[in-house]
């Protein structure tokens, strides 16, 4: 049996905001929605943030979740089926705006703006969305992410937890000699 781990990281700064490790090999569309109400319940995303997802996020639901229920701008890697008419056609706004919270409407309306031009385009994005390729791969050849051999739960989190920060760390230092993230990663 083995285990799923997803992160969620600042594109720019490399800094961990949070992961969660998944025992066996559930689908990654269903784990957002948790995910996302973990890192926002510890103040890591705020109303408006932008967030990131691979293909493998993709579901109707999710950006359903990230732009109703969030207030999140969703930049989910679209697959080539993705029909974006379809995502909009099922979105709708928070019910908190009927309880007394009218102002949500409009930042609500912002978000699908912002989401509606970014969908535009995706590819632009793909240079940002790589970063977390090129931190695992930081983690991989310098902190042994690769080598990890543990068989429960909490030694794997122990690992990570570890291989993570030093991760976030060796990046930061690289940076203070000039030395960015790609030629790191590849040396």
């Amino acid at each position: 049996m083995g285990y799923k781990l997803i992160l969620a990281m600042d594109a720019i700064t490399f800094d961990v905001l949070g992961f969660e490790i998944y025992e066996g090999s559930p689908n990654d569309s269903k784990l957002l929605g948790k995910f996302i109400e973990n890192l926002r319940n510890s103040r890591k995303l705020r109303m408006g943030d932008f967030v990131i997802c691979d293909r493998g996020f993709t579901s109707i639901q999710n950006y359903h979740i990230l732009i109703s229920r969030f207030l999140l701008v969703p930049m989910i890697f679209a697959r080539k089926n993705t029909d974006l008419k379809r995502i909009l056609a099922i979105l709708t706004p928070p019910l908190d705006i009927w309880s007394g919270k009218p102002y949500l409407l409009d930042i609500w309306k912002k978000i699908v703006r912002e989401f509606i031009q970014i969908a535009e385009i995706w590819t632009g994005f793909r240079e940002i969305r790589s970063n977390i390729e090129l931190f695992f791969n930081v983690a991989k050849n310098y902190v042994r992410l690769n080598k990890v051999h543990q068989f429960t739960k909490e030694s794997i989190l122990k690992k990570v937890i570890r291989a993570f920060h030093l991760t976030s760390e060796l990046i930061r230092t690289a940076k203070l000699f000039n030395i960015g993230v790609r030629e790191l990663a590849e040396m």
